[in-house]
């Protein structure tokens, strides 16, 4: 800050050891400043820089506070996506095992399958969980697998019931309200196939993610 010429805009957490040293800076540069025969701001380090909008901010935190980790890798799902993944114009490049067969002596190691996969806006869970923290994203993947299973097991009970037997009025409403059900389950087979996609997408990236931070 010295040589910068700039007057800092200090800030602190209140009642803390962080913040006696921010007070005791605080009156060290204003004395400075009213002294100019006696300043840390002297010669070509004095100038518009202390009076500018544009000035530089100190943050005082106490020693017992991590503060370089979060600025590396905060805990959201985007965030470490993009910090531990190969995550580039809305795509993230993954690398799949190419199996779990052993492979013969000399002879030379098998590929690895490579994936691709946009997080774009028309995603609506990585809308919904990008700012998540990581542990709610894993639940809410598991979450809405737990949804899908239960839609797709519901169109498999309406698919049995439709071979109903017998003639009576009974049956015959039966058989009318789960035509009308499974019609409905049919007609939202495409958002269906859409929602198992992003499940799909997410676990990958999500377990691809947990690979990479785990301990």
């Amino acid at each position: 800050y010295l040589l910068l010429g700039a007057i800092p805009i200090i800030r602190c957490s209140r009642g803390t050891a962080a913040e006696m040293v921010a007070v005791k800076l605080d009156k060290k540069l204003r004395e400075n400043l009213r002294d100019a025969r006696n300043s840390l701001f002297t010669g070509d380090t004095l100038g518009a820089g202390q009076f500018s909008f544009q000035r530089p901010l100190l943050v005082l935190v106490d020693r017992n506070i991590d503060l370089a980790t979060p600025l590396h890798h905060t805990w959201t799902y985007q965030a470490l996506v993009h910090d531990v993944l190969d995550f580039h114009l809305n795509r993230v490049n993954l690398e799949e095992s190419a199996g779990t067969e052993s492979t013969p002596a000399g002879a030379r190691p098998k590929k690895k399958n490579k994936k691709s996969y946009d997080l774009t806006t028309s995603d609506k869970f990585w809308q919904k969980h990008k700012g998540s923290p990581f542990p709610e994203v894993a639940e809410s993947v598991q979450q809405e697998l737990e949804s899908y299973r239960a839609q797709e097991d519901e169109v498999k009970r309406l698919k049995s019931i439709m071979g109903i037997e017998g003639e009576d009025e009974g049956a015959i409403s039966m058989l009318s309200d789960n035509t009308a059900k499974l019609t409905s389950a049919v007609s939202s087979l495409p958002e269906l196939l859409e929602k198992k996609r992003l499940i799909d997408l997410h676990t990958n990236v999500a377990t691809a993610v947990l690979e990479h931070i785990k301990v």
